[in-house]
């Protein structure tokens, strides 16, 4: 009966999800496809063996696919051609390592097709995400409603958004909840064999499709998990899940950097290149490293600017890290990463135009926070809606009747 229970959770989990994402999808105000969708899609359609896989693309980013674009102009099509070949085949080798969008549009275009696979696509992503996250929630927080809670915030904040967009943070999203799922059920659980197989698969397959999904990504979650096993952890996971945890992450953050350098695949400095020659329209820099220096500069002085106009995103912030400290203490930790992901990646880059959405593995943390809030104060009101009500029901219900002779 208990397992049935707990089924019925995660399947309102996705239920919910699937509900969250469908307001996303629908909502007139929200724009599903960016110019990057259009190499995302391209690349999808070549894996699955379109016949024109550039015209199809073209038309599942446009408008006219029924995804709203982020560009409703005339002619969008044909800027998007003469973007693409202004930036020349170097730039679209960047994208080349990107595989973990193109695999789930492939499968959803061999299925449904190119013009409905696109929202099957980000509709399984989204609720992949979801269902994780629910169940690292219902490890690391404590209860059902806990998990809810946090899938629930997952959708409403700015994850939820960039969640449903044909990008590559949607499978991100789902990369990274899969690995906190992972390291839930191999740090939470005994040092049974079938717990420790189980949380350090999935853990492994969270960050390797992290890493397909964007590299820097993945390698900046692999060595900040680590760094907060071997620190915040330290005192609540045990010796074995964590050295087993950090040569996890090792071995997928070094098994990245052979497989960049034997493949020649674009590695950091020439996703650096490509922000300072503005998408290698420009000649290239003398050190990268030099750039990233200034660009951080320029970046964080854009950003105290901007501090006023987004105090609401501050206060949400402040208060996930407050609750989750105070609810979970040092079990907070792998919550923590998420933080870690989104300032790494915000560092690797600069861009004051994109801050928002390389920032958006940060709110995973809020959601924890607010389910972790919600964990906490749901004793007191099942207490007061339903645990009181039904106590004096059965008072009622129990006293002898008056007018009975």
């Amino acid at each position: 009966m208990a397992k049935r229970i707990k089924g019925v959770g995660f399947v309102a989990s996705l239920l919910i999800a699937a509900c969250v994402w469908l307001l996303h999808w629908t909502d007139p105000d929200e724009y599903r496809a960016y110019p990057d969708t259009f190499q995302y899609t391209r690349m999808a359609l070549r894996i699955e063996g379109a016949p024109t896989p550039d015209v199809t693309a073209l038309h599942v980013t446009s408008a006219e696919s029924g995804v709203k674009s982020v560009d409703q102009r005339p002619g969008f099509e044909r800027w998007l051609v003469e973007r693409d070949n202004t930036f020349g085949p170097r730039y679209r080798a960047v994208f080349s390592p990107r595989i973990g969008l193109p695999l789930v549009l492939a499968a959803a275009y061999s299925v449904f097709g190119p013009k409905l696979g696109s929202a099957a696509g980000s509709a399984a992503m989204f609720v992949a995400a979801s269902g994780f996250l629910y169940l690292a929630a219902r490890i690391l927080i404590g209860s059902r409603s806990a998990g809810l809670a946090a899938v629930v915030a997952f959708g409403l904040l700015p994850s939820g958004y960039w969640a449903a967009t044909l990008l590559a943070e949607s499978a991100l999203m789902v990369g990274i909840c899969a690995t906190l799922c992972g390291v839930a059920v191999l740090t939470t659980s005994s040092e049974r064999a079938r717990h420790v197989v189980i949380g350090g698969s999935l853990t492994t397959m969270g960050l390797v499709f992290t890493v397909l999904a964007r590299g820097v990504v993945g390698t900046s979650l692999a060595a900040v998990l680590a760094l907060c096993a071997l620190t915040l952890g330290r005192s609540v996971v045990p010796r074995t899940q964590r050295r087993l945890l950090v040569g996890i992450c090792a071995a997928v953050g070094i098994g990245f950097g052979v497989v960049t350098v034997v493949f020649h695949q674009p590695g950091i400095e020439e996703n650096l290149q490509l922000q300072a020659t503005d998408r290698f329209t420009h000649p290239d820099v003398k050190s990268v490293w030099s750039y990233l220096a200034n660009a951080e500069v320029r970046m964080l002085t854009d950003f105290i600017r901007s501090l006023p106009a987004h105090g609401y995103a501050l206060v949400l912030i402040a208060a996930g890290v407050v609750t989750l400290l105070r609810c979970l203490g040092r079990r907070s930790w792998p919550w923590f990463s998420a933080f870690g992901i989104a300032v790494a990646t915000g560092m690797s880059y600069p861009q004051t135009s994109s801050e928002f959405r390389f920032l958006s593995p940060l709110w995973i943390m809020v959601a924890a926070g607010f389910a972790a809030a919600v964990e906490a104060a749901w004793p007191a009101a099942r207490q007061a809606v339903v645990e009181a009500p039904r106590a004096r029901y059965a008072q009622v219900s129990t006293k002898p009747d008056a007018t009975a002779s």
